[in-house]
């Protein structure tokens, strides 16, 4: 079974290689990289890691960000929001929630907001999925028993 390792690549749009792959692991293996996948968004004075737009034509395309709003517009358009980091974190998922409210003041059509991360506490797991992000991890942590 493939690993994150195996979809590392250079970066893209200054993205972290790390972060990306993990991502484009979970494209490839889940969505068969289907549509477009654009990196290093620009999306309200932010950058989303990356932008998936699965109803666009062909098969594991990807584009930097570059640019992006304007050559790839968001408004009326369904897509998934990609946010990534090694560990999951309040931070990060507070960081995609945001995104999400970003892109649809923006007009998009939010299919999903996905976070991924190599490493994640259960509980923060649950926190993440229960505010409506779907969680990808590579691996659960056991949860700390200190109160």
């Amino acid at each position: 079974m493939p690993t994150a390792t195996d979809y590392l690549r250079p970066s893209v749009s200054n993205g972290r290689p790390e972060e990306q792959a993990l991502i484009r692991q979970w494209w490839y293996e889940t969505h068969n990289a289907k549509g477009r996948l654009v990196w290093e968004y620009y999306l309200g004075n932010c950058y989303v890691d990356a932008v998936w737009f699965p109803d666009t034509d062909g098969v594991g395309n990807e584009a930097s960000g570059r640019g992006a709003p304007h050559h790839y517009p968001i408004s009326e358009v369904p897509v998934v929001l990609c946010e990534a980091k090694a560990r999951l974190t309040p931070e990060l998922v507070g960081q995609a929630l945001m995104y999400g409210v970003f892109a649809r003041n923006a007009g998009a059509q939010v299919q999903s907001i996905v976070v991924f991360a190599e490493a994640g506490l259960p509980a923060f797991k649950a926190a993440a999925e229960s505010l409506g992000l779907q969680v990808v991890l590579s691996a659960v942590e056991a949860q700390d028993s200190e109160a």
